[in-house]
């Protein structure tokens, strides 16, 4: 629903913007097309005589409709930021001091390393690297795909995402802002 009301808001500013947009180049149309007429209608011979001052609001207006526009949707990428970084927090309350280990791990190698390094890590033998990768997998949170004996580790994307912009990453440690 949110979002479904983010983009009639977003939807009615550019019908807005676009209308202003019209407006201002009729008037200089008509205001070009009579500078050298007299006319009977009111309307528009104040139009053309104050088209200066007319096209100068509709400047105005159309910066103050900018600044309207990116404040709201400044806001709600804000707001995903935050949730976001909950996400993350929560996330990495959920795992094991190993399988943050090994996320730490696998973030720092682009998101893929084979097993063997993984083993390889501080206080990582080969069965506790191997026991660690399973439960990640059956979180969802890896994939392990066999080249014959090598046997390489990878994250899913969305968990790479999640990860990607508040990433620090010191000694194979995760911490997030």
């Amino acid at each position: 629903m949110r979002n479904q009301t983010l983009s009639l808001t977003q939807a009615l500013l550019l019908i807005l913007f676009i209308s202003l947009l019209a407006i201002g180049i009729f008037i200089t149309l008509i205001a070009d097309a009579n500078k050298d007429q007299s006319t009977s209608n009111t309307y528009l011979m104040f139009a053309i005589t104050h088209h200066n001052v007319i096209m100068i609001s509709l400047v105005v207006l159309a910066v103050v409709f900018g600044f309207l526009w990116s404040y709201i949707l400044f806001r709600e990428v804000k707001k995903k930021e935050e949730t976001s970084s909950l996400s993350r927090e929560t996330m990495l309350r959920l795992l094991d001091k190993d399988e943050r280990e090994v996320l730490g791990f696998l973030l720092s190698s682009n998101g893929s390393a084979p097993q063997s390094q993984i083993s390889k890590l501080p206080l990582m033998g080969k069965v506790k690297a191997f026991r660690t990768v399973q439960k990640m997998k059956s979180k969802g949170l890896a994939h392990i795909e066999s080249n014959g004996k090598l046997r390489v580790v990878s994250l899913d994307a969305p968990l790479m995402n999640l990860f990607k912009p508040s990433l620090n990453i010191k000694d194979d440690k995760i911490s997030v802002p």
